[in-house]
């Protein structure tokens, strides 16, 4: 008898337990942050995401990649693609005087693996109108 007394016991407190009102984990909002940033790709210091399969970062022009070959206004695009865009990738981008679109530019690159980068230079020839960029369209096609 005192063996099931102590059974019971030791079940009573167990379930008791189990119904206490103290939080037994995560809220739901913070269970849909956990699959959110589960989601996210991991990327390299400073890209940007671009929701494509690849994500960007501007170059600095004392970058010793950096280079505007024959254009007069140029930037340059560091694409890192995590997802693999194997038919390449696509950026356009609109150039600015002040606010205003004077003109666009647009580049690509050949098939990147994931985990790659490439740069993908933008610009313009001539001394006229903007010379700040504003991409518009990035693809991982």
């Amino acid at each position: 008898m005192k063996k099931i007394m102590g059974v019971l016991g030791v079940a009573a407190v167990l379930l008791l337990a189990g119904c206490s009102s103290a939080p037994s984990g995560p809220t739901a909002a913070e269970r849909q942050q956990m699959l959110e940033d589960a989601a996210k790709p991991s990327l390299p210091d400073g890209f940007t995401d671009a929701g494509t399969g690849a994500a960007v970062k501007w170059l600095d022009t004392d970058d010793p990649r950096h280079d505007c070959g024959y254009l007069d206004s140029c930037v340059n695009v560091e694409v890192y693609a995590y997802e693999p865009c194997l038919r390449g990738v696509y950026i356009e981008a609109n150039i600015l005087n002040g606010e205003t679109v004077v003109d666009w530019t647009n580049g690509t690159l050949s098939a990147l693996d994931a985990g790659q980068t490439g740069i993908i230079k933008l610009g313009k020839v001539g001394t006229t109108g903007g010379s700040t960029y504003k991409m518009t369209q990035v693809s991982c096609n």
